[in-house]
């Protein structure tokens, strides 16, 4: 099993090999808008991965939180991506995602603790610049 990676940036997390600069993170338009909602609304009902010891703040120096990731099974995204989603219309929603989304994929059901600990490590492995 493979997992997708989004949202990630790579002033805060440059091993991540996805990761994009966080000014290439904006698109020329805003998304649409029950698009980005539905997004929205599935990201927030992820589960907890991990987290890093690491209070990080957004590009204007307002607080976000700790430095937590998150995961349905299948995609991994750190909380700053959802902040930024909710935070901006135009930020970049990863084509991956949404179709992993439209496919009905729903993080509402529990993740059973195998798949919990392959995306642990293969998290852990991204972030640390093993994989």
């Amino acid at each position: 099993m493979d997992f997708i990676f989004v949202g990630f940036d790579r002033e805060i997390d440059s091993s991540v090999r996805n990761s994009h600069p966080f000014d290439s993170m904006f698109l020329d338009e805003p998304n649409d808008e029950t698009l980005r909602i539905k997004v929205i609304h599935y990201l927030e009902k992820g589960t907890f991965l991990t987290g890093a010891m690491s209070y990080i703040y957004d590009n204007e120096r307002l607080p976000i939180g700790n430095l937590d990731y998150y995961t349905d099974g299948f995609v991994i995204w750190p909380i700053y991506y959802l902040y930024y989603l909710k935070k901006y219309n135009n930020f970049l929603i990863d084509e991956r995602l949404i179709e992993h989304i439209l496919n009905d994929i729903s993080p509402n059901e529990k993740i059973n603790d195998d798949v919990l600990k392959k995306a642990r490590k293969r998290f852990v492995d991204e972030w640390s610049g093993k994989y």
